[in-house]
């Protein structure tokens, strides 16, 4: 169990944020769980991802709201993932689905889920990440993974979830995001999946799992262009190295080509030049261990 939410406005101290401390409501425990966490750059607004539901603030944390979708349905089951663009767009999931808030507007989330091929789809999804461009606040980018871990597809939407398209395909030995060689229909992405955009290039994109693949667009229509660029076969201080099981990527504020990649053995910071992907542990007293059996 989580202890909520905490808030610095230094960057050294952390306090609790007293309005999320787990409590029980009715037969949940609200805010035992925290997922995910999203906010604007500059208006106060916050949006969480939580076990009970997707929440809201306008005011740094203070209150919260539970969110709605247009019609009135309060978003209050299980929510994993919430991004929100800075002009206000916020892209969340909830109970497997995907919602769309195209102003930001905590009650007018719009289903983005569905039975069209133009939707993100309705049935079998188990886990979506999405990722939104800094550059370009019309486009969602979303990583869907099925139950067994394994790559549903790779979408993106050019119109805040209006109409999706397929850019990554899953089911491919060729383009194993979750798997090593021919086991395509499992993975480790219920457990490791993230996705992120180039800050200068809404068209390119890094996803990872247990790999690093890097995305590309190409042609106005049809799947991006797909490029292995790590692995975890090479000595742990070889250039090339990245970890199994990346967790989050992230740009290093002003820079279009170094990131950060959080993983299974702790953070990395990854530089690429222009497509020369090289990688440097930043693990310092880090030590873990896997024990399986006592």
């Amino acid at each position: 169990l989580g202890q909520g939410v905490f808030k610095s406005e230094d960057g050294n101290t952390f306090t609790l944020l007293q309005s999320t401390k787990p409590a029980i409501n009715g037969t949940d425990l609200e805010w035992a769980y925290v997922n995910e966490i999203s906010a604007h750059p500059a208006n106060g607004a916050v949006v969480a991802a939580t076990n009970t539901g997707l929440m809201f603030s306008n005011n740094g944390g203070n209150t919260w709201s539970v969110t709605k979708t247009s019609d009135g349905t309060e978003l209050s089951l299980n929510s994993k993932e919430v991004k929100m663009a800075s002009d206000g767009m916020i892209v969340a999931e909830v109970n497997g689905l995907c919602y769309v808030s195209p102003n930001g507007n905590p009650d007018n989330f719009i289903l983005r889920s569905g039975d069209s091929t133009y939707n993100l789809p309705m049935a079998g999804v188990s886990r979506l990440e999405f990722a939104i461009p800094s550059s370009s606040n019309d486009i969602i980018y979303a990583l869907a993974v099925n139950g067994s871990g394994a790559l549903i597809n790779i979408y993106k939407s050019e119109n805040k979830g209006e109409r999706w398209s397929i850019i990554g395909p899953g089911g491919s030995a060729n383009f194993n995001i979750f798997n090593t060689g021919t086991t395509i229909i499992s993975g480790i992405g219920l457990y490791a999946a993230t996705i992120e955009v180039f800050p200068d290039d809404p068209g390119r994109i890094l996803v990872g799992g247990y790999y690093l693949w890097e995305g590309k667009k190409v042609t106005d229509e049809g799947y991006y262009q797909w490029v292995l660029r790590s692995t975890a076969l090479a000595d742990w201080l070889s250039p090339i190295y990245l970890p199994q099981g990346q967790h989050t990527f992230k740009f290093v504020p002003g820079s279009n080509g170094t990131f950060l990649a959080g993983t299974n053995n702790g953070i990395t910071k990854a530089t690429v030049d222009p497509t020369l992907y090289q990688f440097e542990s930043l693990n310092k007293d880090y030590i873990s261990s896997q024990f399986y059996t006592v």
